[in-house]
């Protein structure tokens, strides 16, 4: 990711430490390209203090799924809502 950005950025740019940077394995760069798409796309609840996140909006997840043609589309599916929820309950 840092590449690509990179590459639209037009400099050349490492990432800032050794650990952020991931080698995707071919077969999750769908998944991984959906997430960045996808990821703001979120439905809250307002408890009366604060909005909270309570998942990753579906109906978006499955147009990206759909406008970029995704080859295994339930897996990809399967995978970003995974990764999503992962993250979440990591933040909380």
């Amino acid at each position: 990711m840092w590449q690509e950005r990179s590459e639209r950025e037009g400099v050349l740019v490492e990432p800032p430490c050794g650990d952020c940077r991931v080698d995707l394995l071919e077969e999750n760069a769908d998944a991984a390209k959906i997430y960045q798409i996808t990821r703001n796309q979120i439905i809250t609840f307002f408890n009366g203090e604060v909005d909270k996140v309570i998942d990753l909006n579906h109906v978006a997840l499955w147009e990206n799924i759909d406008r970029y043609k995704v080859r295994e589309p339930v897996r990809v599916f399967e995978l970003v809502n995974l990764v999503f929820h992962q993250l979440l309950d990591k933040d909380s």
